[in-house]
């Protein structure tokens, strides 16, 4: 989880603190990884099951949360990997199944940061984390993805494959990146933050640097202008739900992932949201994500006019 000036990792300083919202966040993914494992791996045929798992801005891999230390999102991918495995094999030996699965997990972890990006791997080093196991990147998912894609698709055997997208704001990742992943890649998944109410309060139909990053984030002119338009109707008391709806819309239909779901949390210190879209072509993908959403939430929103009620979190 590459934060640009929010979290700094530096040799010898102490730890970035973790936020409230970012430690739900983590959750959800250590839960969802977990549960994906364990419905991919039903059938006690299943002895291999090739995974690749992509951060596409991993950090420096350690927090403090609470006076105490805890991992960022490539320790908990791989910790998660073989915590599942075990678990899925302890299960099959108590229902006396010979066959014992063994998870073959590639890791790509990428750091635009040259020193983050040492940072992590000491700390990938220190944990003891097999250096086989990864591919640890230093640049920037957008530059690395298409030579990450094709990596996957020379591999022989038929791959579970999740990307994990936690950009700290909301213009590092175009949305034809994903579509692009989702559909190179057969029942590929992309997991996407996207700081919504920051990307609303940037939005100025008078400012053409307003267009332009819109159109670099890969929406079509035909939302930009329903973008426009809706921010421009600061005098209907529902404008902020409207605009919402039109973004969403705009993601969905610019990445063409036939099953989504999408949550929100909430900073307690901004008090703005930021949403964490799971975007995959396969609905068993969707329901095991909208299972987490229903344990993690504490609160529900209404975006607009489509009776959507968004699932989501808020520390406070």
């Amino acid at each position: 989880m590459s934060k640009g000036s929010k979290y700094i990792w530096l040799p010898g300083e102490p730890l970035p603190i973790l936020d409230d919202h970012s430690k739900k966040k983590h959750e959800i993914l250590k839960n969802y990884l977990r549960e994906y494992l364990k419905i991919r791996i039903q059938s006690p045929h299943i002895t291999d099951f090739p995974l690749v798992l992509v951060d596409g801005f991993s950090g420096g891999g350690s927090y403090t949360y609470e006076g105490n230390i805890v991992t960022g999102s490539p320790l908990i991918m791989m910790d998660t990997v073989k915590e599942t495995e075990k678990e899925i094999n302890a299960l099959r030996e108590m229902n006396k199944i010979r066959n014992k699965v063994k998870i073959h997990a590639k890791y790509y972890f990428i750091e635009r940061d040259k020193q983050i990006c040492a940072y992590l791997f000491k700390t990938l080093k220190e944990g003891g984390y097999n250096l086989s196991e990864y591919h640890l990147i230093n640049g920037t998912f957008a530059d690395n993805v298409q030579n990450i894609v094709q990596g996957i698709q020379k591999r022989k055997a038929k791959t579970g494959c999740i990307f994990l997208l936690d950009q700290y704001g909301y213009s590092a990742v175009n949305l034809n990146k994903i579509r692009y992943i989702l559909q190179s890649i057969e029942k590929s998944e992309v997991i996407l933050t996207f700081a919504v109410d920051w990307l609303i309060d940037f939005i100025n139909n008078k400012d053409p640097k307003s267009a332009k990053i819109l159109e670099n984030i890969g929406f079509s002119d035909e939302i930009i202008k329903k973008l426009f338009k809706v921010h421009g109707d600061k005098e209907n008391n529902a404008w902020k739900k409207n605009i919402q709806h039109v973004l969403l819309e705009g993601i969905i239909e610019r990445v063409s992932a036939p099953y989504f779901t999408s949550f929100f949390v909430t900073s307690p210190k901004s008090h703005r949201s930021y949403w964490l879209l799971h975007l995959s072509s396969h609905s068993r993908a969707r329901n095991a994500m909208t299972d987490i959403h229903w344990d993690s939430t504490n609160t529900m929103t209404h975006y607009g006019t489509w009776g959507l009620n968004m699932l989501g979190y808020k520390p406070d």
